[in-house]
């Protein structure tokens, strides 16, 4: 990923904590157009899947967009 050596730091990393916070009130996050989840599961920057840094929040909502169906079950809870 162009620019990775900053995006974890400046963008990623904030906006997972921010989001994770219980006081942030309710939230809703789309993903779009996930048609190959090894963009989520297998890239990695700094060890990490992107995945890794969704936030997790109980007062959360991620919608997936992907027009394959297993991508979908995969990425269920």
């Amino acid at each position: 990923i162009s620019g990775a050596d900053n995006l974890e730091e400046h963008m990623l990393n904030p906006v997972k904590r921010k989001l994770s916070e219980e006081d942030q009130g309710r939230w809703l996050m789309i993903i779009d157009n996930v048609d190959d989840n090894s963009v989520l599961i297998d890239t990695t920057l700094n060890g990490r899947r992107l995945y890794d840094y969704l936030p997790r929040s109980r007062r959360e909502m991620i919608i997936f967009t992907s027009r394959n169906r297993q991508i979908a079950v995969d990425l269920a809870p």
